[in-house]
């Protein structure tokens, strides 16, 4: 799970959605690793949490969201309300 930490999601509180990721991830002893980026480039779009291996792009995440993207992260299901499914590479 990366957490984009450029000047646009920090700004929008990203570093508190990064701690409560890593929270959930604990909380739910799941095999996921979390990790803050560099920007993805879609500023207006932040905060951004993308999902690896699937390449699935969150945005607008709030921090009220993060409980529900582990938690379906784990089930290799979506949140629908904010996902945007595009190819990275």
């Amino acid at each position: 799970i990366m957490v984009c930490a450029g000047t646009g999601c920090t700004s929008s509180k990203s570093d508190k959605i990064l701690e409560e990721v890593e929270k959930e991830i604990k909380k739910e002893n799941a095999d996921l690793e979390c990790s803050k980026t560099g920007c993805f480039g879609f500023c207006a779009k932040g905060p951004i949490i993308v999902i690896e291996p699937d390449e699935t792009f969150y945005e607008l995440v709030k921090v009220e969201d993060v409980k529900e993207i582990v938690e379906k992260t784990i089930n290799d299901e979506l949140v629908e309300k904010a996902v945007v499914k595009i190819r990275i590479n």
